[in-house]
């Protein structure tokens, strides 16, 4: 027998019919003893890899439409059949990460509007969506990228190769300096949480594996210089130049960074000096979990590469809606 029993629409005298529920009886109503031990019941931690399935946000338009999007401009035409594909590393903060990260946002704002009272920047958190679900963070492996789907697959394996060839175990990330940068195209200001050089430089050896990658399929790496690059002036030395390690290798270690808020608006250059003098660390803490995985968005779907020094992996989890070779608004 149903849960409810609808009327028959075709019946005459459907409109003097009630829809019914049953009542639940004495014994199958739960007593407050079976209730509170249920409650008691400890569920089991999700899967990482579900946290994957809705990373791709619900798309909202493919034509260049900056009121859907706060602002924000479109920096690579949508074309049909291409894949907008991203490398990088996920940091999901704690819940007390988070009020840490949002109080240093609220710290920085607080000052800001001190100094500037008639015109302080705007400000937008990247830290939860609009209906204040947390959202990951990341630290970006690649710019960009977009793929035609028959490249989707090599590129995948070849990522994933050169990443197993690096033999990089997981890590611990630990942040270095608070920074505003540009995007490549200086119409997007950044706040972010740069990162110091983790144990066994893993960052810049998984740069360079993502990089050897990316340019075997045709792309120009992260960090390599031209146009639809990552933020350009996050070295330490201000011009954004990176400089050579002990074994001749370029190190970009001044790069590495984690957005935590952005702006449309270019910061003076007060305010720029202001945010560089805060003292993050009253409020923010290093991150708690280790790197373990370096994922791969292409199109809607999130694959995950694991770190192992004996060789890693490749899982994939599905994002909102089903892949077409349709790309998202490419928004930096």
């Amino acid at each position: 027998m149903s849960l409810v029993q609808y009327s028959d629409s075709d019946s005459e005298d459907a409109g003097d019919k009630e829809l019914c529920l049953p009542t639940p009886t004495t014994a199958t109503a739960p007593t407050a003893a079976k209730r509170k031990r249920a409650a008691s019941i400890d569920l089991p931690p999700l899967p990482a890899a579900f946290h994957d399935l809705y990373a791709v946000g619900a798309r909202v338009g493919t034509t260049d439409d900056p009121s859907l999007h706060g602002g924000r401009k479109r920096a690579i035409p949508h074309i049909e059949g291409n894949w907008p594909s991203h490398v990088y590393i996920e940091w999901q903060p704690t819940p007390h990460e988070s009020t840490a990260l949002l109080s240093l946002l609220t710290h920085i704002r607080t000052l800001l509007v001190q100094h500037s009272p008639n015109n302080p920047p705007n400000l937008t958190p990247l830290l939860h969506t609009p209906l204040s679900t947390p959202l990951p963070l990341h630290i970006s492996l690649s710019r960009t990228l977009h793929l035609k789907t028959p490249t989707r697959t090599p590129f995948l394996a070849s990522l994933t190769a050169h990443i197993t060839s690096a033999r990089v175990p997981p890590f611990r990330l630990a942040f270095h300096s608070l920074k505003w940068v540009p995007n490549a195209l200086r119409n997007r200001w950044f706040l972010v949480l740069r990162l110091a050089r983790p144990e066994g430089d893993a960052l810049n050896r998984l740069l360079g594996a993502c990089n050897a990658a990316v340019g075997g399929s045709g792309f120009s790496g992260l960090y390599e210089g031209g146009e639809g690059d990552g933020p350009q002036d996050a070295g330490s030395g201000g011009d954004g130049s990176e400089g050579q390690d002990g074994a001749g290798k370029t190190d970009y270690s001044d790069f590495f960074h984690v957005s935590i808020a952005w702006n449309l608006e270019e910061p003076r250059p007060e305010w720029i000096a202001l945010v560089e003098s805060v003292d993050f660390r009253t409020l923010v803490r290093d991150p708690e979990a280790r790197v373990e995985a370096v994922k791969v968005r292409i199109g809607n779907v999130v694959h995950c590469i694991g770190l192992d020094a004996r060789g890693g992996g490749v899982g994939r989890g599905r994002g909102r809606g089903r892949g077409r070779g349709r790309g998202g608004l490419g928004l930096r």
